[in-house]
């Protein structure tokens, strides 16, 4: 169950105004049967993963390229003239060529899927004046959360009680440097590095300790919303390409129409159907441009990985031209 999402605003109300909005108290926090009744609500604290296409299907994906399916075209039709190890060439550029852009993307797509080992397992919260631990999945909206140094949060909280709390937010903002926290409330619109009266999931808290009411959890998170992101992006052809299919499409065209005039003239020139169409397939296959993909896909490839080096990950390798 997805339940409402998270409290995009709670930065911007007071302590006082949480604790009203989330009809929790800091001296007992919630009830079991509250508890319970939110949980059903809400829903585990976990992040829920889409399905995906198999392995197998993932990998035909790499095929849709018209480049790709262009060289695929060039091996049949070299095959069918006799000249077999041109063939086995083309066909082994197709084989590296989309397995390349395979491993990228399945690499990228583990990297996303252990944001789940950002979760931890229990936490603490005030449970009848108590200090208690549960398992994180048990999180709800309005649990008030004890969280101290070396604590990895296991949701995002308001915080409503801290001394010298400093939490490290890089898994989010990128910032290396401890980000100091406070209970005021925050004027205006602020982007998530300076929301520092509040804590999120994925992060750890680097020295102090506090309390905060839990004001979203699972994927109503700022980490589940990234999740989430990653998961339901649109397959749209990147810039990259647009180009390389609009460079095929125009290879295609003009190859097809070279070969239909090389076989009329043959005719004309009183061949043989069966050598007039050798002859217009062997000049309509040099003109396909066969090392293309293998040398996008090359210069690609490094580019990737320098990128992932400075902490920005790609899913789609025809992505990095545009990044």
């Amino acid at each position: 169950m997805g339940g409402p999402k998270a409290d995009t605003a709670a930065y911007r109300i007071s302590v006082e105004d949480t604790f009203e909005k989330y009809k929790t108290n800091f001296e007992n926090g919630l009830t079991e049967a509250e508890s319970k009744k939110r949980y059903e609500l809400y829903g585990p604290n976990v992040f829920k993963q889409q399905l995906h296409d198999s392995l197998f299907l993932k990998y035909l994906h790499q095929y849709k390229d018209l480049m790709i399916l262009l060289l695929l075209g060039s091996s049949v039709v070299v095959f069918s003239i006799g000249d077999r190890q041109t063939a086995i060439a083309l066909l082994g550029l197709v084989l590296l060529n989309t397995f390349i852009g395979f491993f990228q993307e399945f690499k990228a797509e583990r990297i996303m899927e252990s944001l789940e080992m950002l979760v931890v397992a229990t936490a603490k919260v005030v449970r009848k004046g108590a200090i208690v631990e549960i398992p994180s999945t048990q999180l709800v909206p309005g649990d008030i959360l004890y969280i101290e140094e070396g604590d990895n949060v296991p949701a995002d909280a308001r915080i409503v009680e801290e001394s010298e709390l400093s939490s490290n937010d890089f898994a989010l903002t990128g910032e290396f440097n401890p980000s100091r926290k406070f209970t005021h409330a925050i004027s205006g619109e602020v982007p998530i590095g300076n929301r520092h009266n509040l804590i999120f999931m994925g992060t750890t808290i680097a020295v102090g300790h506090g309390y905060g009411i839990v004001i979203g959890t699972g994927m109503q998170t700022e980490l589940g919303r990234i999740a989430g992101l990653s998961q339901s992006t649109a397959n749209e052809p990147s810039p990259l390409q647009k180009e390389i299919n609009h460079t095929a499409t125009l290879v295609t065209k003009g190859t097809l129409a070279v070969g239909v005039l090389i076989i009329l003239v043959a005719l004309q020139a009183e061949m043989e159907l069966k050598l007039a169409l050798l002859f217009a397939v062997g000049v309509a296959s040099s003109l396909i441009p066969q090392g293309l993909p293998a040398e996008i896909n090359a210069s690609l490839a490094p580019a990737a990985g320098k990128l992932a080096k400075a902490k920005a990950l790609v899913k789609k390798l025809s992505a990095v031209e545009t990044l």
